[in-house]
C-alpha cells in the first residue's frame, strides 16, 4: 500500500494539472484520503523475559534478615541501595536472597 503522503501528493498534483470541471471530484477524493486513518505498524515481538530478583524460587528477604546476614543494623540496611534490593510497592522493600549471595561472593 502506498504511503499516505504519496497518495496526497499525487492527488494534489492532479488537481493542479486538471481541467476545471474535474477539480471538485479530485478534491473529494483528496478529502476522503485525508480522512482515512494512518495504517498502524504491526506489533513488535516482546523481548525475552529478564531474570527478575525474587523470581523462580529466589527467596525475598526482609531488612532484618539481611541485617543479620551482613552484621549490620536494620537502619543501615534501609539506608543503603543494595543492587539486590527489590521494591514491591510504594513503601515495601525486600532483598533477593540469590542477589545477596552473588553480591557477597563478589567480595562486597
Amino acid at each position: 500500500m502506498p504511503r499516505r503522503s504519496q497518495d496526497v501528493g499525487e492527488l494534489l498534483a492532479l488537481v493542479g494539472a486538471a481541467p476545471r470541471e474535474s477539480i471538485p471530484a479530485l478534491l473529494a477524493k483528496l478529502a476522503a484520503r485525508l480522512a482515512e486513518p494512518e495504517p498502524t505498524p504491526p506489533p513488535q515481538p516482546l523481548p525475552p523475559p529478564r531474570e527478575q530478583p525474587g523470581a523462580q524460587g529466589d527467596r525475598l528477604l526482609t531488612a532484618e534478615e539481611v541485617a543479620l546476614r551482613l552484621g549490620l543494623d536494620v537502619a543501615a540496611v534501609d539506608r543503603r541501595r543494595f543492587p539486590f534490593r527489590v521494591k514491591l510497592g510504594r513503601r515495601t522493600i525486600r532483598f533477593s536472597e540469590a542477589g545477596l549471595c552473588r553480591w557477597m561472593k563478589e567480595g562486597h
